[in-house]
């Protein structure tokens, strides 16, 4: 019987991801992974607590463009089946002309499937920021013949430069057997408007997201011994005409993390990223590089980041599936 309301449950999340998908990817066009922003269904999945410090800089290889400041915690209360997780993250523009900023509360109830599998669905709620600072732009029609700027401009300012508003997510995710992860998620379910001139022809609307990967141990090692496993991994995503797909394979040691990954958005960009990691004791330090393959005319853009993480994976004796490796089966970067 509980797992026909299981299902039935399962069934009510997949018919409601819609196929019509609208709007941007992402806040300054910056691709990153971290549970939480992947997937609200990931918050406190297969560890005791998380906390996660990340900075992601793109550009070009003289101009950074676009700058990521990320902060997160999560909690999970094994006994109660429910995981809460607190994200603060800060997204500028070179000279901070344009800055989103935001901070979400999620929450995760997972229910067993059997010894070990379970599901786990989601709920992230955040209030965002939107500002534009006018006074800092500069327009074609204030450079004289010599390119110096030297007229005011003509542009209208919007009268509204900061909007605030409410934003809400959905996913679920799948543990399966102690190795595959499953999972997908719907973000902007309210499609706030946040247009500076038309609030009401400027909606972000609704993202897409799915995501599978698994553990594969290839040496298991005693406890402060050498061990060795893989992680494939594959993502998509979608948004109107938007479509973005990324493999990727992480190999982990004791105590390196290594991983290379394709990102490509279809009919445009294409990305080859890598990751070198190092884990002491619960603390893992890793540095991300973006590699552009994409033959761009102007400006091929790149992209740098560091990550400080801190993860408890150990759940408890009343949490059977506890299982070391398998915390590295969800794609980070």
């Amino acid at each position: 019987m509980k797992i026909k309301i299981i299902n039935i449950l399962l069934l009510i999340i997949l018919g409601s991801l819609p196929l019509g998908i609208y709007a941007q990817f992402g806040d300054m066009s910056i691709s990153y992974s971290q549970a939480m922003k992947l997937n609200p269904a990931l918050t406190g999945f297969g560890y005791k607590q998380a906390a996660h410090l990340y900075y992601r800089q793109k550009g070009t290889s003289n101009q950074p463009l676009f700058y990521l400041m990320h902060a997160s915690y999560a909690q999970n209360f094994a006994q109660e089946r429910m995981s809460l997780g607190l994200m603060v993250e800060s997204h500028q523009t070179q000279g901070h002309l344009l800055s989103h900023n935001n901070i979400a509360l999620s929450y995760a109830y997972r229910l067993p499937l059997n010894q070990h599998s379970y599901i786990q669905m989601a709920l992230q709620a955040a209030f965002c920021q939107h500002s534009l600072h006018w006074e800092d732009l500069t327009f074609a029609d204030q450079y004289n013949t010599m390119g110096e700027l030297v007229y005011p401009s003509t542009e209208q300012a919007p009268a509204k430069q900061n909007y605030y508003y409410p934003d809400f997510s959905t996913g679920w995710a799948i543990l399966w057997q102690k190795k595959w992860v499953i999972g997908a998620s719907l973000a902007h379910l309210t499609q706030p408007h946040v247009g500076f001139y038309d609030a009401e022809q400027e909606a972000i609307n609704m993202h897409f997201k799915a995501h599978m990967s698994a553990v594969f141990p290839l040496i298991k090692g005693q406890k402060h011994k050498f061990s060795m496993s893989i992680t494939p991994y594959f993502a998509y995503q979608q948004q109107k005409k938007n479509k973005q797909f990324e493999v990727g394979i992480y190999l982990n040691t004791n105590p390196f993390v290594i991983t290379s990954w394709y990102r490509q958005k279809i009919a445009d960009s294409k990305t080859l990223g890598i990751m070198f990691g190092v884990n002491y004791k619960n603390i893992t330090f890793a540095y991300a590089y973006d590699i552009p393959l994409s033959a761009y005319k102007y400006m091929p853009v790149q992209a740098h980041s560091l990550r400080i993480a801190y993860v408890v994976r150990h759940l408890g004796k009343h949490i059977r599936h506890d299982k070391k490796a398998w915390g590295y089966a969800i794609p980070t970067y």
